[in-house]
């Protein structure tokens, strides 16, 4: 209730602060009743009072507002009577004319009837009288002074004006008695002249229909999208980029592209057209809505619209399309172009001057580098084409030292090697097309021998390999630790040689051919090759002993990093995995089945066809590897132990002990025993073969056959043999059946065939 008191004293302060000034400045000259102040009602729309006119710089005093609107003004009325009861309040009316002077043709003009508030109006009231008395003076002619009582009303009413080029002027009229619509006409207004900028009017009016507004508000909301996507989708767009969609884009952004360049290419022309554009489609279509809007509004929601419409989602949709978006509409990018050109112009030129012209992105090597690693993270590229290109980026850094072969890793033959069978069976083994040659010890290599020098050598002749260097001559390269893979590249790709042999950096290679120096490991074009793609590159020459000397490595490294054994002994203590690879390479596996078939009685023809000897050497039972891991012998066959199977050498070492002596020879490739386990001497026919086995002599070896090291063997068992003869002879039983007319020693065979089974 006290800040309610106060509320209301403070008011009554103000309007009788009013009356005051009205008074001192002449305004009783003007007519009862007079108008004090006049304003909207709270919650209409804003209308502004003594606007500067933009074009002519002319302070309009009035009210502005729009014409053929209605509006519910507040008046301020002070009336020349006492008034002690709110029923005792009269009537008023208003209407507003275009003269400056008068308010004649009252009839011709709108009458609006003032409404008088209780609650804002000051009635005097005779027992709580909390409103100082005003007394106004009032001159006559020629006659004394008279004091008069005043009452201040407030009323609003609901105005509306035509539109006119003049200014309105308000004329107001009081009485205490009510008039009906006929009496009217009776009623006296006092104008209340052209110093009172309350009581004048000046209407205004829209330019464009509503519906039109709209349209345009929402072309302008386009063109604000428009342009900010652009400002996104267009300069993020890179020359380089748009260069290269050229080149190798799709068939659309080759398109795209091509015709997005030109006007692309002046960046900074392009950037100064899309931001002019931008800022005066906001700055417009804020203006248009702040005339429909109070301000507040205005502001919140010409916000929001922009926000949301013209940035948002634009954005969002050029951030991905921008060059679909871009293409298709270059048209209108060309109009902003010339149509803002006095301002986008000038400006252009002046960040050309400052900053320069753009320059299109380079990419250096570490750049490609991480690029070509985000597309392999989001799936663009295969890690196997990642590895080749990554490969090629870091080639040019690498250095011969990277990529070398350490002279323990290098299998190299003594220039005073003999090449005999087990020379030949060496080679065979390790199996490189080229092989260094060392003379005295392996650091210093003096050569370079071709598997092919030697397809036309005999073992039997036991040629010495220094007449098979000497006689060839081949070109070996020489290198250093830092010699740059590029360098080295060059060097193969020219065909002199594809080995290389590395010394210390400190090395003199220019000297003499007749002075051998100290190699510390070899380089080949396929180290390179396999450098530069990232991938070790395998062919049918990776054997088993390249397997068994990587895990010899990686046992040296651990347990027995500090013994000194070699490599062949310490061999017996590896266990290889061979669950996924097989004993023999098809290479062996093919001559071993052409020796049996063609040397070996008991697989020849005449008891197994071809293609069940193949199926009896893929069975994987049939091959069989023998290690002397335990240091106790390991024997394949026992003297007089008894037997029943066969046996055929395929690689390692095994040997033979005969005699009582025990006289010892070494089992080579492809030696074979066993064969009276499978067939007699005096067993001519297959089906005296496999016959009853009860009455057969069982096989007890007169020989011991040891396991070396290491031994892959095939090993039949009579079982199987009988097995594949068994079915020979039921196929060339069928074969017979179906090809020969006469058939007289088929009941012989059958009977016979049935007996022994």
């Amino acid at each position: 209730m006290l800040f309610k008191s106060i509320k209301i004293n403070l008011s009554i302060l103000i309007l009788l602060n009013v009356v005051y000034q009205a008074k001192s400045a002449n305004f009783n000259q003007i007519a009862y009743p007079k108008l004090i102040y006049s304003t909207p009602k709270i919650g209409s729309n804003s209308y502004t009072l003594n606007e500067l006119d933009s074009l002519s710089n002319e302070l309009k005093k009035g009210w502005v507002l729009k014409a053929d609107k209605e509006v519910k003004y507040l008046f301020y009325v002070l009336v020349e009577i006492k008034i002690t009861k709110f029923n005792d309040v009269g009537e008023a009316y208003v209407f507003f004319t275009n003269n400056p002077t008068s308010c004649t043709n009252s009839e011709q003009n709108e009458i609006f009837k003032i409404k008088f508030i209780r609650e804002r109006s000051k009635i005097h009231d005779l027992e709580f009288d909390k409103i100082r008395r005003r007394k106004a003076r009032q001159q006559g002619n020629n006659e004394p002074t008279n004091e008069i009582e005043t009452t201040l009303l407030v009323g609003e009413a609901d105005i509306k004006l035509n539109h006119s080029s003049d200014k309105y002027f308000t004329c107001l009229s009081y009485a205490t008695n009510n008039y009906t619509e006929i009496h009217k006409t009776e009623l006296k207004f006092s104008h209340q002249g052209i110093n009172n900028i309350h009581g004048q009017f000046i209407t205004i009016k829209d330019l464009l229909p509503i519906y039109l507004v709209v349209i345009f508000y929402l072309i302008l909301l386009f063109f604000s999208a428009l342009f900010s996507g652009l400002n996104l989708g267009l300069m993020s767009l890179d020359l380089t980029e748009l260069n290269i969609l050229k080149k190798i884009g799709t068939r659309k952004e080759k398109k795209y592209a091509t015709k997005i360049f030109p006007l692309r290419e002046r960046g900074n022309l392009l950037l100064c057209t899309i931001l002019i554009g931008n800022v005066l489609v906001n700055s417009t279509s804020t203006l248009i809505l702040g005339n429909y809007l109070e301000g507040l509004f205005a502001a919140i929601g010409s916000t929001m619209l922009i926000v949301i419409f013209g940035e948002i989602i634009p954005q969002a949709i050029c951030s991905r399309h921008g060059l679909a978006v871009g293409t298709y509409t270059r048209f209108i990018t060309h109009s902003m172009v010339y149509i803002t050109f006095i301002a986008s112009y000038p400006l252009s030129k002046i960040l050309d001057f400052f900053l320069g012209k753009e320059i299109a992105s380079t990419y250096n090597r570490d750049l490609v580098r991480e690029l070509m690693k985000q597309a392999k993270d989001g799936k663009g590229i295969e890690e196997t084409e990642f590895k080749i290109l990554t490969g090629a980026l870091d080639f040019k850094d690498k250095v011969v030292k990277d990529i070398m072969v350490p002279l323990n890793d290098v299998f190299s033959l003594d220039i005073n090697s003999i090449l005999d069978f087990e020379t030949f069976k060496l080679i065979l083994h390790q199996g490189y097309s080229r092989i260094p040659v060392y003379e005295g010890s392996k650091e210093y290599l003096v050569g370079m021998i071709l598997i092919q020098d030697l397809l036309l050598n005999d073992p039997a002749d036991k040629v010495p390999l220094r007449a098979v260097i000497e006689y060839y001559k081949h070109r070996v390269l020489k290198c250093k630790l830092e010699d740059k893979l590029t360098f080295m590249f060059d060097k193969f790709r020219k065909g002199d040689s594809h080995m290389a042999f590395v010394y210390s950096n400190d090395a003199d290679l220019g000297s003499q051919d007749n002075i051998v120096l100290e190699s510390v490991g070899i380089c080949t074009f396929e180290n390179i090759i396999e450098e530069l793609v990232q991938s070790d590159i395998k062919d049918e020459a990776d054997t088993k002993r390249e397997r068994r000397k990587k895990k010899t490595r990686e046992l040296l490294k651990g347990k027995l990093a500090n013994c000194t054994v070699s490599n062949e002994n310490l061999n017996i203590f590896i266990e290889e995995d061979h669950s996924n690879k097989p004993l023999i390479s098809p290479q062996i596996k093919k001559a071993l089945y052409f020796f049996l078939s063609s040397s070996v009685r008991p697989f020849t023809k005449q008891f197994i066809s071809p293609k069940l000897l193949e199926a009896l050497l893929a069975k994987p039972d049939n091959m069989i590897e023998k290690r002397n891991l335990s240091g106790n012998d390991e024997y394949l066959y026992e003297f007089g132990v008894e037997s029943d199977y066969f046996i055929t050498i395929l690689d390692g070492n095994a040997t033979l002990q005969v005699g009582s002596e025990g006289y010892q020879i070494n089992a080579g490739l492809f030696s074979y025993y066993g064969i009276d386990a499978l067939i007699n001497d005096d067993e001519k026919d297959p089906l005296e073969c496999i016959g009853n086995d009860i009455n057969r002599k069982p096989y007890k070896p007169e020989f011991s056959l040891k396991v070396d090291n290491h031994c892959v063997c095939l090993r039949i068992s009579r079982k199987d043999w009988k097995d594949a003869v068994k079915k020979t002879i039921m196929e060339q039983m069928i074969q017979s059946n179906q090809g020969e007319t006469t058939e007289s020693k088929k009941p012989d065979m059958n009977e016979s065939f049935k007996e022994n089974v």
